[in-house]
């Protein structure tokens, strides 16, 4: 069975997730060195801002997102890679159902 992680950015984490919840620390999973600097780079850039929901929406950003997400999913094989929302270029899954 494949480990899950979400692809979220985030001011104090990301852009992975564990399945509780817990940001991933991107040393230790098997991404380039290349890969992981651009998702640090990335993600620093984040604001709420960028989003589709905020007010100034960043186009360029959101790509770039999109990009990092395929990215990432190419180096880590073996690993299910997910997004709730549907703003990185595919539908969104569903947040499961809390227990």
């Amino acid at each position: 069975m494949a480990l899950k992680l979400e692809f979220w950015p985030e001011h104090d984490g990301g852009p992975l997730w564990s399945r509780d919840g817990a940001t991933i620390d991107l040393n230790s999973l098997p991404l380039s060195r290349g890969l992981r600097e651009q998702l640090t780079r990335w993600n620093g850039q984040y604001d709420d801002n960028k989003l589709p929901t905020g007010r100034s929406r960043d186009e360029a950003w959101l790509r770039e997102g999109e990009r990092l997400l395929h990215a990432v999913r190419h180096e880590l094989v073996g690993y299910d890679v997910i997004v709730h929302e549907d703003w990185w270029g595919e539908p969104g899954l569903p947040f499961p159902n809390p227990r």
